[in-house]
């Protein structure tokens, strides 16, 4: 089980099944569809920690396959943008989640697309209005032309006020993208 390493055939097992709950609709500004697996919360959230803080990489590989599924069921795309992490928290982490989430989406994987800017600052911890400002202006287009008329899936592991993912599709749109879809592992209740 992706969540506490019980021995289970599916992604998570019966027990923590049980406490995956599916985000209400939402939007990204810009974007053409917007869709989150889960809730943050409960075992989802537990998964993806695992991912991030304990470099648990096979967790990553077993939630890349809902993401996959979860591909399936939005608008056609031809390329897929992970959200890249600062130099740093790269660096610090050793791997991008994102990345990994959308590792198994049977599309191109154009991880060298986006960049974070230099200066864009980290988003844990901030909310709201702060989050907002601090994610303005944070992404640079390294590869305008892989873009040019492509429609493109935005993947991210967490969605919460939705600013990271609408600066990056305003990016993306802004460098010549025909179309952006988001698409998120989970999505924080009440954002």
């Amino acid at each position: 089980c992706a969540a506490c390493d019980a021995l289970s055939e599916a992604v998570f097992c019966r027990e923590c099944s049980f406490e995956l709950r599916p985000p209400p609709p939402f939007s990204v500004e810009g974007a053409t569809a917007a869709h989150a697996c889960f809730l943050y919360e409960g075992a989802a959230e537990r998964a993806l920690l695992r991912l991030k803080f304990d470099h648990r990489e096979d967790v990553g590989a077993r939630l890349a396959l809902l993401m996959a599924e979860a591909a399936r069921a939005l608008p056609d795309h031809d390329l897929v943008i992970p959200i890249p992490l600062t130099r740093r928290r790269l660096y610090t982490r050793g791997m991008n989640q994102s990345a990994l989430l959308a590792a198994r989406i049977a599309l191109p994987l154009a991880p060298a697309v986006l960049r974070r800017s230099p200066g864009a600052k980290s988003q844990v911890g901030a909310r709201g209005v702060a989050r907002r400002a601090q994610v303005e202006g944070s992404f640079i287009l390294a590869q305008p032309r892989a873009i040019e008329g492509r429609r493109l899936l935005v993947v991210d592991d967490v969605v919460t006020t939705g600013s990271t993912a609408k600066e990056a599709v305003r990016c993306l749109l802004g460098g010549g993208a025909k179309s952006a879809s988001v698409l998120a592992f989970l999505r924080a209740e009440g954002a």
